[in-house]
């Protein structure tokens, strides 16, 4: 009965994590499933908010198992559309590029600014959930989200500016010692 009154609430939850319809149905399936055995050896005080949980923590689950690398959203800027299904492999190479760059950008960050970084733009939180999460302030979030963007857009400019100085010495001629 629990399953069928909250199947389209948890739907829509885990569909923020997860793409695929499929997976999303057997998302929520599994949440129902955990709360039913753990049901059997414990008392749950509220199970609506007891599968809503199980069924969030697997949607993580099953980005971090599924590569969360697909669901990593790159700032406008590094988004090249025409680098996906143009048949460029330059185009991919470059794509591959930037996102491993960009990887290297947010391991730069410190700890916490990285943490609050990788909920925001891996994993989807939103502000008032990290908050939650990490116990701290949504004014603390909001600061590291923006240092994040900020640090990472520096790094990957001088990671850029570095790339072009290169490529100009090698056309001209000149050797960096």
């Amino acid at each position: 009965m629990l399953y069928q009154e909250l199947q389209g609430k948890l739907a829509r939850a885990v569909r923020r994590f997860v793409d695929n319809p499929v997976d999303v149905e057997d998302v929520v399936q599994e949440a129902y499933l955990k709360s039913l055995e753990r049901e059997k050896t414990a008392s749950i005080q509220n199970p609506e908010a007891y599968v809503s949980v199980a069924a969030r923590n697997l949607a993580l689950n099953y980005l971090r198992t599924a590569g969360a690398r697909q669901f990593i959203e790159l700032p406008e800027d590094l988004a090249d559309e025409s680098a996906y299904g143009s048949g460029n492999s330059e185009a991919g190479l470059d794509s591959d590029r930037k996102f491993k760059l960009y990887c290297e950008a947010v391991e730069t960050l410190p700890t916490q600014c990285r943490k609050v970084f990788t909920l925001k733009h891996v994993y989807g939180y939103t502000q008032k959930e990290i908050a939650a999460y990490l116990k701290v302030t949504e004014k603390t979030v909001e600061y590291h989200v923006a240092q994040g963007l900020v640090r990472v857009r520096d790094f990957m400019n001088g990671a850029a500016k570095s790339d072009a100085q290169t490529s100009a010495d090698a056309s001209s001629g000149v050797r960096r010692a």
